[in-house]
């Protein structure tokens, strides 16, 4: 799903409604006569009519609106809504919220760990949807549904090779080592000392109270050595140099490396979707 752009910042108190406050409409009255009486509106500037039209059935499921408007009223003004990421990764869920912080996002973040999810699938995208999956069941089953559930599958691949080890970057093997050390041996031992590649990362989204799911994407090109540099971040990082910088994403400063990442993308492809799709408040 492409990302839509970021709205505008909403104005006043009330932001779906653009008042600065719930004070009665002034000069206006039934079907807007001037100099009418007065017509109190509640919280969100709606009339009584206005409430009563919105309750009926047909409004709540429009096509227009993902989400039925109570579910507004029971999790954003509240603090009850946040953010699950489905992983028993803890550096992982460390990266996805310094880029969540970056982006200005207020909403909490919470792991969600469902045990151990068969990545099974020829795409990112589908080991992405099987881990939101689950997890989104795991939820239903606890009995909460006020909370957006996600998870992502990455991997790196390496064009000249066939695209490896691509969505079996978390389980390649090579000579009896694994993921990194594997990956710098296979080079090795095929004698290159450089080799272009790029990190790919699929995010996907359930949102509470609704059938649908946001899937985004991110990708960061860049070259690969057989040579392990630098101790930050995780997996392949070490190996991985992005195009127009000398450092790896294992020099790399975190704030810089989350600024640029293929996570980094996607997280803020899924965060202009959420923002487009639902009105989000802590």
């Amino acid at each position: 799903m492409h990302p839509l752009p970021l709205p505008q910042q909403p104005h006043g108190r009330y932001p779906w409604t653009g008042r600065q406050d719930c004070r009665p409409k002034q000069g206006t009255g039934i079907r807007g006569r001037a100099g009418a009486r007065e017509v109190s509106v509640d919280h969100r500037g709606w009339t009584a009519g206005q409430v009563l039209h919105n309750r009926r059935p047909w409004r709540l499921s429009r096509q227009g609106s993902p989400l039925p408007w109570r579910l507004c009223q029971c999790c954003r003004g509240c603090g009850r809504l946040r953010l699950r990421l489905v992983t028993g990764n803890a550096h992982k869920l460390q990266e996805f919220g310094s880029i969540l912080r970056g982006l200005d996002c207020r909403l909490p973040l919470e792991e969600l760990d469902v045990g151990s999810v068969v990545e099974c699938g020829t795409t990112y995208y589908q080991n992405a949807y099987r881990k939101a999956r689950s997890g989104l069941l795991s939820v239903l089953t606890a009995g909460s549904d006020d909370c957006i559930v996600f998870a992502d599958d990455s991997g790196l691949e390496l064009p000249l090779f066939g695209n490896m080890p691509g969505v079996h970057s978390a389980r390649f093997r090579y000579a009896g080592l694994s993921e990194r050390t594997a990956l710098a041996a296979f080079l090795s031992e095929h004698c290159v000392s450089s080799t272009p590649a790029r990190f790919v990362c699929w995010i996907v989204a359930f949102l509470p109270r609704s059938r649908r799911c946001l899937a985004c994407s991110g990708a960061v090109a860049g070259t690969v050595t057989p040579e392990s540099r630098g101790s930050q971040g995780f997996g392949y990082d070490p190996l991985f140099t992005p195009n127009g910088y000398s450092l790896t994403f294992g020099e790399m400063d975190a704030g810089l490396k989350d600024h640029i990442s293929h996570r980094a993308q996607a997280v803020e492809a899924l965060w202009c979707s959420l923002q487009g799709t639902m009105p989000l408040r802590p």
